[in-house]
């Protein structure tokens, strides 16, 4: 197999993880593949073996992207470019368009630089194309032809809208893209000054900006005598000069001048560069230059400047073009903007941002990192050491609630191996890191919810887990709006309260909404339940959870219901208890409390109300019953075997015969909704 192959799936695997798209849940396969490719020598390197019936598979470029969309499942557009050098940059314009077009969700776009003989370097060589001094020299009067490089990367795009709505880390944004084929009024493999200020002029229009908007340009800058001197002419027609008067100097770069000539990889590769200038706001220094080209005939009034140290980029708004040049004639460019602050106030981003940078938590944060196995893991937490020590020295704070959230984020949870720990500052997880021996690994055992009934008389959420918990809140938000629309009280403040509320009609719904909320946090963030399960009140929010219950009508039930037990119920609210003993001293143990009772408690004996367990009971009955079994527990003369207790502290005894005279009024709320049901 083309190592390009291999390579790409590695890369592609990196920059799925990084956008969040394992975090969600249900899996989008609406995505696309495009992959800038030129070289694909291996087939030289296979052509002198047995054929198999991988030698195809292995070595024709279709599969560099047909194997990406083939691994993760996507089914939209996969395809390999080759426009030459402009390869990757023309795979992110038909990315876009193919965005923008509904013709897929998000795509992988990337490209791929990897040299297996020497052929290539021979003919290019002949062609006088590369330096015989070693390194690409953008724009230096030493410039003589360029060092070829490998290169492998791949970013995720998606519409900023909905990345915005999925509440992905956008790392930048692709105002526009421009693309068009050389006149043929020059060498073909001669970059054309027309074409360029022609693509340059084009792609900014579409992106909506102004040229004073774009402060630097990542070009194409190879290095080589003519080509240099025709793209810094273009630039120059189009961004400098005249048109930047009154404006800093435009900075120009190439990062060909550090890691060579990517060829078909030379695109993304500009674009990552330019993301990472705007991550870290600093331009900087051109590698391999340091005098001007003569045949530049550059100018102070170009107002444009070639960076030999390290410049901060503290613009306002920051903006760039990319220029990417294809040796066949196809010229491609790109306009990149930085991406959008969230929405918060200006106290709230200090707040935030103070919150989210500070070197200790006030609590413990979870950390999660997954692989397929320990020697992935030991890789993984080694770049993170280094990762976390780097930008210590680097930024002197970083926070571990936001190295948390993104270790999470990015984390692939259907990996056979996986590292769990909690940590409250960087400082605790480098120590961690260093000197873990041995693996925590969840077992692949199936999630079942569990809601419990009504066990107790207050909710008591905290306020701070309010404040924080986003989804949670969220959720509680729809429950409080559904609760106004069927004329029940708000949730708020009252979910807060620890005092008790003695009126189930206030009390349900808030229970209610605690367990409703938090299983649909859970979901949204990733698990998935094998089955849901109630106890009594809780069979409520289970059938709501699983969808046989609309969120509206589950309410409807649960506040009509609590309304008929407070109105309709009588004087006598009755007893529970918990019990923990054989069922054969159980109902000997009922039958002798009820006999105390004598003939005038009619229908208010004590039941067993719930069969929890072989040994697990709940009783349930009047005050005077569950008092008669208690008394008997404590002479214990109904039997010798162990048993213990505990009295519960209900509103009402339910699941007992005092529920008997609400049941017309049950069934008929039943029947009032939108579905039937019958209550026992």
């Amino acid at each position: 197999m083309d190592p390009q192959q291999r390579l790409i799936l590695q890369a592609a695997y990196q920059a799925v993880a990084q956008s969040g798209y394992y975090h969600k849940s249900g899996l989008d396969n609406r995505i696309g593949c495009y992959i800038g490719v030129v070289a694909n020598d291996y087939e030289n390197n296979i052509s002198h073996t047995s054929p198999n019936a991988f030698s195809a598979t292995g070595a024709l470029r279709s599969y560099i992207a047909g194997k990406v969309s083939h691994y993760f499942g996507w089914t939209g557009p996969g395809m390999t470019v080759d426009t030459a050098c402009s390869a990757s940059t023309v795979a992110m314009d038909l990315a876009c368009q193919a965005i923008l077009s509904g013709d897929c969700s998000a795509a992988l776009v990337g490209g791929t630089n990897f040299y297996s003989t020497p052929m290539f370097f021979q003919n290019l060589a002949a062609g006088t194309f590369l330096s015989s001094t070693g390194q690409c020299k953008p724009f230096d009067a030493n410039a003589d032809g360029y060092c070829r490089g490998e290169a492998i990367g791949a970013v995720f795009l998606k519409r900023l809208t909905n990345a915005i709505a999925d509440g992905d880390q956008v790392l930048g944004v692709i105002s526009a893209t421009a693309i068009n084929q050389n006149q043929n009024t020059t060498p073909i493999f001669v970059p054309n000054p027309l074409s360029l200020t022609d693509v340059f002029r084009t792609v900014i229009k579409k992106s909506g900006l102004e040229v004073k908007d774009i402060s630097v340009v990542e070009a194409h800058g190879t290095g080589t005598p003519v080509g240099d001197p025709a793209e810094y002419d273009s630039i120059r027609q189009v961004l400098g000069g005249s048109s930047r008067s009154g404006l800093k100097p435009l900075q120009i770069g190439s990062v060909k001048g550090l890691i060579g000539h990517t060829e078909g990889a030379s695109g993304v590769v500009a674009l990552i560069k330019i993301l990472l200038m705007m991550h870290e706001s600093r331009i900087p220094p051109q590698a391999s230059f340091k005098v001007i080209n003569p045949a530049i005939k550059a100018s102070p009034s170009d107002n444009m400047n070639i960076a030999v140290a390290s410049v901060p980029w503290k613009d306002d708004f920051k903006a760039a073009l990319i220029n990417n040049y294809g040796a066949a004639g196809s010229n491609a460019s790109m306009v990149i903007k930085q991406a959008p602050t969230r929405g918060l106030g200006n106290d709230a981003s200090v707040e935030a941002n103070r919150m989210l940078t500070s070197s200790v938590s006030s609590y413990k944060c979870p950390i999660y990192i997954s692989a397929i196995d320990d020697k992935g893991i030991r890789a993984y937490a080694t770049k993170l050491r280094q990762f976390l020590k780097e930008k210590k020295v680097s930024e002197d704070r970083l926070g571990i609630e936001n190295v948390a959230f993104n270790l999470n984020r990015q984390s692939n949870w259907s990996l056979g191996r996986a590292l769990v720990f909690a940590s409250e500052s960087i400082d605790d997880l480098d120590q961690i890191l260093s000197s873990f021996e041995s693996f925590a690994t969840p077992a692949p055992r199936p999630v079942i919810l569990c809601f419990g009934g009504q066990v107790a008389t207050f909710v008591g959420l905290d306020r701070e887990v309010f404040d924080k918990a986003t989804v949670l809140r969220h959720y509680l938000d729809q429950c409080n709006s559904a609760c106004k629309m069927i004329g029940a009280r708000d949730i708020y403040p009252d979910i807060f309260q620890r005092e008790p509320i003695n009126d189930p009609s206030v009390l349900q719904p808030l229970l209610f909404a605690m367990q409703y909320s938090c299983a649909m946090s859970w979901i949204a963030c990733g698990v998935e339940p094998a089955a849901l399960v109630g106890h009594s009140f809780g069979e409520l929010t289970a059938l709501c959870i699983s969808g046989a219950l609309s969120l509206g009508d589950a309410l409807k039930l649960v506040y009509g219901r609590s309304k008929i037990i407070r109105d309709s119920w009588g004087s006598e609210k009755g007893s529970m208890m918990a019990v923990e003993a054989d069922l054969a001293d159980i109902e000997n143990l009922l039958a002798s409390a009820n006999a105390r009772l004598g003939k005038n408690i009619g229908n208010n004996i004590a039941t067993i109300a719930c069969f929890n367990g072989p040994r697990n009971f709940t009783l349930a009955g009047s005050e005077a019953a569950i008092d008669a079994v208690e008394q008997m527990i404590s002479t214990r003369d109904f039997s010798t075997s162990a048993l213990r207790h505990k009295r519960l502290n209900v509103t009402n005894a339910f699941h007992s015969t005092l529920v008997e005279k609400l049941k017309p009024d049950l069934e008929a709320l039943g029947q009032k909704l939108t579905f039937g049901m019958h209550f026992r």
